[in-house]
Protein backbone atom coordinates (compact mmCIF):
# COMPACT_ATOMS: atom_id res chain seq x y z
CA UNK A 1 0.00 0.00 0.00
CA UNK A 2 1.05 3.31 -1.06
CA UNK A 3 0.07 6.76 0.23
CA UNK A 4 1.12 9.93 -1.80
CA UNK A 5 0.55 13.68 -0.52
CA UNK A 6 1.87 16.88 -1.31
CA UNK A 7 1.53 18.20 2.18
CA UNK A 8 4.42 20.35 2.92
CA UNK A 9 5.51 23.69 4.96
CA UNK A 10 7.15 26.34 3.98
CA UNK A 11 7.23 28.02 0.32
CA UNK A 12 8.73 24.63 -1.66
CA UNK A 13 7.72 25.55 -5.15
CA UNK A 14 7.23 23.12 -7.84
CA UNK A 15 10.31 21.99 -8.02
CA UNK A 16 10.41 20.45 -4.50
CA UNK A 17 6.82 18.95 -5.39
CA UNK A 18 8.06 17.44 -8.31
CA UNK A 19 11.01 15.15 -6.38
CA UNK A 20 8.58 14.80 -3.63
CA UNK A 21 6.14 12.99 -6.78
CA UNK A 22 9.39 11.30 -8.27
CA UNK A 23 10.54 9.57 -5.11
CA UNK A 24 6.72 8.66 -4.65
CA UNK A 25 6.36 7.34 -7.92
CA UNK A 26 9.87 5.39 -7.54
CA UNK A 27 8.79 3.95 -4.15
CA UNK A 28 5.68 2.59 -5.21
CA UNK A 29 7.22 0.75 -8.45
CA UNK A 30 10.04 -0.57 -6.56
CA UNK A 31 10.61 -4.34 -5.83
CA UNK A 32 10.10 -5.77 -2.31
CA UNK A 33 8.03 -2.72 -1.21
CA UNK A 34 4.58 -3.79 -2.32
CA UNK A 35 3.79 -5.07 1.35
CA UNK A 36 4.65 -1.91 3.01
CA UNK A 37 2.62 1.49 3.49
CA UNK A 38 4.74 4.35 3.23
CA UNK A 39 3.85 8.12 2.76
CA UNK A 40 6.05 10.94 1.15
CA UNK A 41 5.85 14.30 2.13
CA UNK A 42 8.48 17.02 1.70
CA UNK A 43 8.86 19.42 4.35
CA UNK A 44 11.17 22.26 4.74
CA UNK A 45 13.92 20.77 1.82
CA UNK A 46 13.49 17.37 2.99
CA UNK A 47 11.88 14.57 1.81
CA UNK A 48 10.08 12.46 4.76
CA UNK A 49 9.67 9.17 4.58
CA UNK A 50 6.44 7.65 7.25
CA UNK A 51 4.64 4.62 7.40
CA UNK A 52 5.35 1.10 8.18
CA UNK A 53 7.67 -1.10 6.77
CA UNK A 54 7.05 -4.70 6.00
CA UNK A 55 10.51 -5.68 7.34
CA UNK A 56 13.88 -3.85 7.81
CA UNK A 57 15.59 -4.57 5.08
CA UNK A 58 12.27 -3.11 3.10
CA UNK A 59 13.11 0.17 5.31
CA UNK A 60 16.39 0.17 4.33
CA UNK A 61 15.69 -0.18 1.05
CA UNK A 62 12.61 2.65 0.70
CA UNK A 63 15.72 4.98 2.33
CA UNK A 64 17.90 4.37 -0.52
CA UNK A 65 15.29 4.89 -3.23
CA UNK A 66 14.12 7.70 -1.42
CA UNK A 67 17.98 8.92 -1.29
CA UNK A 68 19.25 7.82 -5.56
CA UNK A 69 15.69 10.29 -5.95
CA UNK A 70 15.86 12.95 -3.89
CA UNK A 71 20.07 12.86 -3.45
CA UNK A 72 20.13 12.07 0.27
CA UNK A 73 18.12 14.99 1.56
CA UNK A 74 15.43 11.99 3.40
CA UNK A 75 14.37 11.88 6.88
CA UNK A 76 13.24 8.60 7.76
CA UNK A 77 10.23 8.24 9.90
CA UNK A 78 8.98 4.45 9.03
CA UNK A 79 8.55 1.88 11.01
CA UNK A 80 9.18 -1.48 10.81
CA UNK A 81 6.87 -4.43 11.51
Amino acid sequence: MFNSFNSYTGDLGASMSGLRAAVACAIAYAVGLDQSTITVTASDGSIILEGFASSYEAMLSAVKVAEDVAGGNVRNHLLTA
